[in-house]
């Protein structure tokens, strides 16, 4: 005897198999779908799936061809809208440049020679062979971070650096980590500078346009922390006028060391916000700025906000007195590229 047994989804009764629970496959995906929902939601088509399957294939052509017409209707109705636009091109234009402000265009073309590579008041360093090979083609004004543990090298690295910018123009090295009489900052002074002439060391940043103006535009005396007495750094009188304002206008000291942004209070947009604050363009367009920053106690990361990875041309990671390159936009195929050491000492 053959055994009988409903559909679970559908309720039809089934025969043969008694392990069989749904009449179709659809009923197994309907009751899949919704659960034991009973059959008013499913349709005729879909419980009769198999027997119906030729009329499904001619829904769908008839789908198609539904798809095709709604395109061509879409497709003239665009081209009876690009002729309207064509026959009233001026207004529609008149109207934009009413939201923008009437803003007018500008074009320009080019005249004379085009001179690729340096723009005005870049120069480029007459390097030693070991500290070309490990910059690239350096070209000044840069910004660079150099950074690292205590007694990694970072400090004298930056006296190196500095150094060899002043066979440019004088440098002013801003120590807010030493005192400007400590024997440490001696020692490094003396084992790294050579142009003791062309530096002027500060204790702290000029904390104002007056201060800044001054000391860039028309200098100040002095030359290392061993010949400096008191306070003298930030001169007036005969340097300034009646308004107080600094005479001149190129400045003296185009390279310009910050020992470290964690003491000074640096951050990473110092330099734009310096020289338009102080109305100096020359501040970032004709200055090389050297940043010192500490590292992490695990020494892995610098410590300071991460926009300084954007805002700098160079880092220079010191660990042990050896000097890394982290990155540099002067590098090229064989120097200046990114894990080339420098020894320190």
């Amino acid at each position: 005897m053959a055994h009988t047994k409903n559909c679970q989804s559908c309720g039809t009764t089934i025969i043969g198999n008694i392990n069989r629970r749904f009449c179709t496959d659809a009923c197994r995906k309907y009751y899949k779908a919704h659960g034991n929902t009973g059959h008013s939601g499913l349709s005729d088509n879909r419980l009769n799936r198999t027997e119906k399957s030729g009329e499904k294939r001619k829904s769908a052509s008839s789908s198609i061809g539904d798809y095709a017409a709604k395109r061509l209707i879409d497709f003239a109705g665009k081209m009876a809208g690009n002729q309207l636009l064509s026959a009233s091109a001026e207004p529609k234009l008149s109207n934009i440049a009413g939201l923008v402000g009437q803003t007018p265009l500008l074009t320009a073309t080019l005249t004379g020679e085009i001179r690729a590579g340096r723009q005005p008041g870049q120069y480029r360093p007459a390097l030693p062979t070991t500290l070309r090979h490990f910059l690239g083609e350096l070209m000044h004004p840069f910004q660079m971070l150099i950074w690292g543990l205590p007694g990694s090298g970072k400090s004298t690295m930056s006296m190196i650096m500095a150094n060899e910018m002043a066979a440019f123009r004088k440098v002013l090295y801003i120590s807010g980590e030493e005192g400007l009489n400590s024997a440490t900052l001696r020692q490094k002074q003396a084992r790294t500078i050579t142009r003791p002439d062309r530096f002027l060391f500060a204790n702290r940043l000029p904390n104002s346009k007056l201060e800044w103006r001054q000391i860039l535009l028309t200098g100040a005396t002095g030359q290392t922390s061993g010949q400096l007495s008191g306070n003298a750094l930030f001169p007036t009188g005969q340097h300034t006028g009646a308004t107080g304002q600094a005479t001149g206008g190129a400045p003296e000291y185009r390279t310009i060391v910050y020992d470290s942004i964690t003491m000074l209070g640096i951050h990473p947009f110092h330099v734009k916000s310096t020289a338009n604050d102080c109305q100096l363009p020359a501040f970032s367009q004709h200055i090389s700025h050297i940043f010192i920053s500490h590292a992490h106690k695990d020494g892995k990361e610098y410590r300071g906000d991460g926009s300084w990875g954007h805002e700098v041309d160079i880092i220079i990671r010191c660990h042990e007195g050896v000097a890394t390159i982290q990155k540099n936009r002067f590098a090229t195929a064989e120097q200046g590229r990114i894990g080339t050491e420098y020894k320190i000492y």
